[in-house]
This record gives C-alpha cells, structure tokens and sequence, in this order.
C-alpha cells in the first residue's frame, strides 16, 4: 500500500470511451490512476471509493497500487522511460472517520482508537428508546382496542399517522 497526498486530481477521455482519473502527489512527484469503468462497463472499485470518500486535492489516502514500467516516445523522438501507477483500491488509513463502499475494510493504525464504552452508552441508550417506544405504542394499542378503558398512558411525543396527531 502506497500513501498519496493528493495534490491535484485530473480526469481524461479514453479512446474507448471510458475516464481515466489522475492523482498528482506533489511531495513524492509522482502520477496515480484508475478508471471509472471496469472491462464489463460496471463502476471499479476505486471509482466507487473515490466518489464514495468524495477524495480532493489535500487529502491522504491509501492506495494499493500496481507499478509497471513503460516507455513512449515524445514529439522530438526521444524515448521516455516512466512507471505506470494502477490503483485497485483505495485504504482509509490513520484517524479519518469515512467508510469504504464494497465492504473494504478500514485500515486503523491502532485498533485501541475506538471507544467502546461510548459505542455501549449510545446502544443502550437506544434500546432504551426502543423500548420505551414499544411500551407507549403498546399501552395505545390497548387503549384503542377497549382493554383497559381505564387506563391511559402518559406519553411525551404523540403518535403521528401521515403527518396527523393520533387522538387518545
């Protein structure tokens, strides 16, 4: 895995019709691509990524990359050498908190950077919610139904149906 700083992104029109997109790392001078489209005309994986990260010029990003020497030659006959850079896929790497698309799995430089009791408090805060929910429907339900004309539920927030306030 190579790490890109993003200092510049270009986009450019195949022959076949596809886009070819070029990340420019300014600090190790050096050129990075992929394509929109896969062989078969489905978004590659790195597309995907790409727009899913919504990546842009200043940020840093993983990559997994394929490197194979190339050569042309340019306008005054003289042959180039020059390494072609294929991204497969893009690794979120260090603190960013983004999710990759495609179920690639996030990269964490220290697996101990996620709070776990904080993630505990947030769900049983929310099966709390729920089920003080489910209690105040069901006490509704009963209500409604004429099972306990003598009872009625204190609820916070009125029931809504279709925009309307369900009445007691």
């Amino acid at each position: 895995m190579e790490t890109i700083k993003i200092s510049s992104i270009e986009s450019k029109s195949t022959k076949t019709g596809n886009t070819k997109f070029i990340l420019n790392d300014e600090d190790a001078k050096k050129k990075y691509f992929f394509f929109m489209k896969k062989a078969d005309g489905k978004d590659s994986v790195a597309y995907q990524q790409f727009v899913g990260l919504q990546l842009n010029a200043g940020k840093t990003i993983g990559a997994n990359v394929n490197e194979e020497q190339d050569t042309f030659v340019n306008p005054a006959g003289k042959t180039i050498n020059y390494t072609k850079r294929f991204i497969t896929k893009f690794e979120v790497v260090g603190n960013q908190n983004s999710t990759l698309p495609n179920n690639v799995p996030v990269k964490y430089e220290n697996p101990t950077q996620v709070n776990f009791e904080a993630l505990e408090g947030k769900i049983k805060t929310a099966f709390e919610k729920r089920d003080k929910k489910i209690s105040e429907l069901e006490a509704r339900v009963m209500l409604l139904e004429g099972n306990k004309s003598d009872f009625i539920p204190v609820v916070e927030e009125p029931l809504t149906v279709g925009g309307e306030v369900v009445p007691f």
